[in-house]
């Protein structure tokens, strides 16, 4: 018997990106999209709909016990041990929130529209986005790390020749995910590969996966941890 890798659980990824633009498009009709908040509090809706009950979506930054603060467009959080300040009224997206970063899951830093360059310095957007994300993520460095145990026992680590498999399982438990996401997306010139663009330095590549199309774009972000690969599965 031989599996398909190509679409794995009969498409689900892909099923579930068509959906989200869908989506998308429904509220655009209604938005417009002509402001950031208005792209922002789509995503909030969109995200609400998608994940599972236990986890919060709401607009505004993380902060840390003694008061350091860093991000300021959407946090993914653990709404049943750590509800917001205003999670006793109904949902209202346009107020933004302060999230203990012990209840932090993700930050996305969402853009209507980027212009890709060629490097990470001539995609000024881009570049600033990444930096939001980047703080985000320092400041979930600051955690208490839980060790996946399971991490290392992947075959990328256990078979020689499987070196450059994906290590699916992240290396932490409580990492926080990082995630930039653009509506649209156009590059500079047409024959450049997106998934080329490095952050360089000290810090991971970043992959740039095109979802619904070719003109939406999602950059995932990886910082603290020497494996890109398994932020860029998840």
């Amino acid at each position: 018997m031989s599996l398909s890798v190509a679409q794995p659980y009969k498409d689900f990824a892909g099923k579930l990106s068509r959906r989200v633009a869908a989506r998308l498009s429904l509220i655009e009709a209604q938005y417009n999209f002509d402001l950031g908040d208005e792209y922002e509090v789509a995503l909030c809706e969109v995200l609400t709909d998608i994940l599972p009950a236990r986890y919060g979506v709401c607009r505004g930054s993380i902060v840390t016990f003694d008061g350091q603060e860093a991000g300021d467009d959407l946090v993914i959080y653990d709404r049943l041990s750590y509800p917001t300040l205003r999670s006793s009224i109904a949902p209202n997206y346009a107020i933004k929130e302060q999230v203990p970063v012990e209840a932090a899951y993700a930050y996305i830093e969402c853009k209507h529209g980027l212009s890709l360059g060629a490097t990470l310095g001539a995609s000024q957007t881009l570049a600033k986005a990444v930096e939001q994300v980047r703080a985000a993520k320092r400041l979930g460095a600051k955690r208490t790390a839980n060790p996946n145990l399971e991490y290392r026992k992947q075959l990328r680590f256990t078979e020689p020749k499987r070196r450059d498999w994906p290590a699916y399982y992240p290396e932490l438990k409580n990492e926080l995910f990082g995630v930039v996401f653009a509506r649209n997306a156009t590059l500079a010139n047409p024959a450049f590969d997106p998934t080329r663009l490095q952050i360089g330095g000290d810090h991971a590549p970043v992959s740039c996966p095109l979802l619904s199309g070719p003109s939406t774009m999602t950059v995932w972000i990886k910082e603290g941890t020497t494996h890109a690969c398994q932020e860029a599965q998840a």
